[in-house]
Formats: C-alpha cells, sequence, structure tokens
C-alpha cells in the first residue's frame, strides 16, 4: 500500500514539476525601439542685407526702403 502511495505522490511531484516549467511570467518586460525626432532649438543668424537710402529724389528713397523691406522678409524666410 505504501508502494502505492508513494507512486501517487511521485506522479504528483512530477507533473506539478513539469506545470511548473511550463507556465511564463504574467509580466514580461517588452522594448520596442522606434526612431524619434527631438528638435534642438538652435540660434538662427539670418543673412546680413544692405539697404542704401542715400537716393537723390524722394521716390528713389520710398522705393529703395520698400525694397529693403522685401529683402528683410526674404532673409527673416531662412530662420523658419
Amino acid at each position: 500500500m505504501s508502494a502505492k502511495i508513494l507512486k501517487t505522490c511521485l506522479i504528483l511531484f512530477v507533473a506539478a514539476g513539469f506545470s511548473g516549467c511550463a507556465c511564463t511570467p504574467v509580466e514580461t518586460v517588452r522594448y520596442v525601439d522606434r526612431p524619434y525626432e527631438v528638435k534642438v532649438p538652435v540660434a538662427c543668424t539670418p543673412p546680413p542685407v544692405a539697404c542704401d537710402a542715400n537716393q537723390s529724389t524722394y521716390t528713389g528713397v520710398i522705393k529703395e526702403m520698400r525694397l529693403c523691406i522685401e529683402r528683410y522678409k526674404e532673409a527673416a524666410e531662412v530662420c523658419k
């Protein structure tokens, strides 16, 4: 009779051992690498703009000022 109990206990012990080895942990950590872009603020220096407001006529001065403003706008577009 003790051999029968011993055999039953041995079978239960082996079955418990295999079932413990077969299970996976509940919380598994999974690392996923993905690329991402980090924008670093950099000081922008626009190109120099030369303006010459020394014109002979008032109309020439106004035209040069208008062209100078347009050049400054174009230079500011570089930093956007």
